[in-house]
């Protein structure tokens, strides 16, 4: 019967406040919800525009909308292969990993193809899969399928994107969940928290190196090592197994392993994938930790391709390590899951990748991924585990690419700074904050080099600087600092003298505070999301909010921090106790005014490498003009918090 269609939610199961509608006639419907909050429980129904059919008042009608993309927030993914047969044993890993996760389910699950026998038909989904299959589970988890060859039987097209995989699968072609559009529902990507999934099409799609699938992968790795922690990918034929299917026989599958392990593999490896995980063969093998194997069986070689020939259990030789950035060619997991509805008693399953093989059980795999640490495991028919290991990254780093000016250094007339001090060969190669300002995480030990200090125009250095990241909660909290270097142009360095700043810390949100051994130092007023690529901040353009009242100089439409600070404390003082002007005077020695002295010295507050009590250029009406210019008792204060 054709019908409109509503649902109606909201974050109580007693009051679903908020609804949306579809208004054409028909039996199937597809119903777009705008303007949910991340991370957050939303309970639901479904029904006409007059009235509920399931879920008023069922608390297992509910969805869990996913946190913002790179947030490390604990994931948990449900993984089936070859699922969809009806059998007593497709029911039996359905029982089992609902009893094994108890009230902590999945909030991901990935389906590896062939997910309807035995034809892919509309009858055969909506009895294996939605009806008999699943219907509990797929109230509340949601569910990212691969397409497999049983898949396309029944006539199913990618290119037209026809047949029933999908017309009962909307998956996310334009990017909507993350990742780069692929404008293809066989092959898409999507974000969980900082976890980067992609799946690809196997069977159906051209696999060509230079194809489109191919070509789609690499731009999309490209967004993945820049706003992820990890890198899932999964498709449905196996580049290695020896079980009820041969990845050596070019005649086994048409040759579709052989064309994701030649031309596929190399993609990803050499973006860093993690884990793949794949189906169509019916047994369970997992792989050790390898690289760079795109030939036969005989052409494994330990010696080059094996990274790790442990277990890979951290409760046993370890987990699997991987650097914390994304490497080439680092190593990755590859495993078989085609036992998720039945399993074949056949094959050699001694392909000499794999760690484990075996066609003694039907099952399922679970992934948590927390953080830097992703677990895994194999979960048979019967609820024990068969298997399990575990990868382990240190913590990687967020990149900021932030512009600042100083006041001292500052030449109205070019619009960048004078880099005196180091023409002079003031500047020092150890950063020369220690003592000055607290370190954290791993500031505190950053040096430079004589050749850095000798590239000159633009990127000329012009001094140290001191970068804090600051927790968006509480911003008088410190989380990370860095000691960087400052060119001519603005932009802040590394202290190589080109490289954007590497804080490791979780991506997230941070405040971003800026300080100087003797200007007044400054802070961005909202915190901004930093991810493994570099974040642009120029704190240098006045449409930057900052934190508190006028924090920096505007100069002709230029933001500089305010010069003068030679006690390094919270404030500009001309008189009084603890003032600037004073340590300008003792500087020059304390009795003659029209003394000078030369060298790296906070009481240089111009920078140009003398310091000066009176006279052109002299260190000390500086601040009396930034404490306003006539009334000498005004302070200015910092605006820190």
């Amino acid at each position: 019967m054709q019908t409109n269609a509503r649902v109606r939610y909201g974050t109580s199961v007693a009051n679903l406040d908020q609804s949306t509608d579809d208004v054409t006639l028909s039996t199937d419907h597809e119903v777009r919800i705008n303007g949910l909050s991340p991370a957050t429980k939303y309970w639901y129904s479904v029904g006409t525009s007059t009235m509920d059919l399931v879920g008023t008042n069922d608390t297992s009608f509910y969805f869990n909308t996913y946190p913002v993309t790179s947030t490390p927030v604990p994931l948990r993914v449900w993984v089936t292969g070859d699922q969809g047969t009806g059998y007593i044993n497709q029911f039996n890993v359905r029982d089992a990993y609902l009893s094994h996760v108890g009230s902590q389910p999945a909030t991901a699950w990935l389906m590896l193809g062939d997910n309807a026998y035995f034809q892919g038909r509309e009858a055969e989904y909506q009895m294996s899969i939605f009806k008999e299959g699943y219907p509990t589970i797929l109230r509340n988890t949601c569910v990212w399928p691969a397409p497999g060859n049983h898949d396309y039987y029944s006539s199913a097209s990618a290119a037209n994107e026809t047949g029933a995989y999908y017309s009962c699968f909307d998956l996310p072609k334009l990017g909507e969940c993350g990742g780069v559009p692929s404008n293809k529902e066989a092959y898409y990507s999507f974000d969980h928290g900082n976890v980067h999934f992609i799946s690809l099409d196997s069977y159906d799609s051209p696999r060509s190196p230079t194809g489109a699938m191919a070509n789609w992968l690499v731009q999309d790795l490209l967004y993945a090592k820049a706003n992820s922690d990890w890198i899932i990918a999964y498709w449905h034929h196996p580049p290695y197994t020896k079980g009820s299917h041969n990845s050596d026989d070019v005649n086994d599958s048409g040759g579709l392993m052989r064309d994701m392990r030649e031309n596929i593999l190399p993609i990803l490896e050499a973006n860093g994938v993690d884990l793949v995980l794949t189906g169509h063969s019916h047994s369970y093998e997992r792989s050790f930790l390898i690289d760079s194997h795109y030939g036969l069986s005989t052409t494994f070689a330990p010696s080059t391709m094996l990274k790790d020939g442990t277990s890979g259990r951290a409760d046993e030789a370890g987990a699997y390590d991987k650097p914390a950035e994304f490497t080439a060619h680092a190593g990755a997991v590859y495993t078989v899951c085609g036992v998720s509805g039945k399993k074949d008693a056949s094959g050699a399953l001694d392909h000499p990748t794999m760690y484990m093989s075996t066609i003694a059980h039907c099952g399922s795999m679970i992934l948590d991924v927390d953080g830097n640490d992703l677990h895994a495991r194999f979960l048979n028919e019967f609820g024990a585990v068969v298997d399990h290991f575990d990868l382990h990254k240190e913590q990687g780093s967020v990149r900021l690419a932030l512009k600042v000016k100083l006041e001292g250094p500052y030449d109205n007339a070019t619009t960048i700074m004078h880099d005196s001090l180091r023409m002079l060969g003031h500047i020092p190669f150890v950063q020369p904050y220690t003592g000055i300002y607290t370190h954290a995480g791993d500031g505190g030990t950053e040096e430079t080099t004589a050749a850095v200090l000798t590239t000159s125009g633009a990127d000329a250095i012009v001094d140290w600087i001191f970068i804090e990241l600051r927790s968006a909660i509480d911003p008088t909290a410190v989380v990370a600092t860095h000691s960087a270097l400052l060119q001519r142009d603005g932009d802040v360095v590394a202290a190589d003298g080109s490289s954007s700043l590497a804080f490791r810390v979780p991506m997230g949100n941070y405040h971003v505070a800026v300080r100087h051994r003797n200007h007044l130092g400054t802070m961005t007023m909202q915190p901004y999301f930093l991810r493994h690529a570099p974040v642009v901040i120029d704190l240098t353009n006045p449409a930057t909010a900052t934190f508190g009242t006028e924090a920096q100089r505007n100069e002709n439409g230029t933001m500089l921090l305010w010069m003068g600070n030679t006690v390094v404390d919270t404030e500009l003082k001309y008189v009084g106790t603890a003032n600037d002007r004073d340590p300008v005077l003792v500087a020059v020695g304390g009795v003659l005014p029209t003394n000078t002295v030369s060298g790296y010295l906070p009481e240089d507050t111009n920078m140009d490498g003398t310091v000066k009590y009176v006279g052109t250029k002299n260190d000390r009406d500086p601040i009396l003009v930034n404490v306003g210019g006539v009334l000498p008792t005004n302070t200015r204060q910092e605006q820190l918090p």
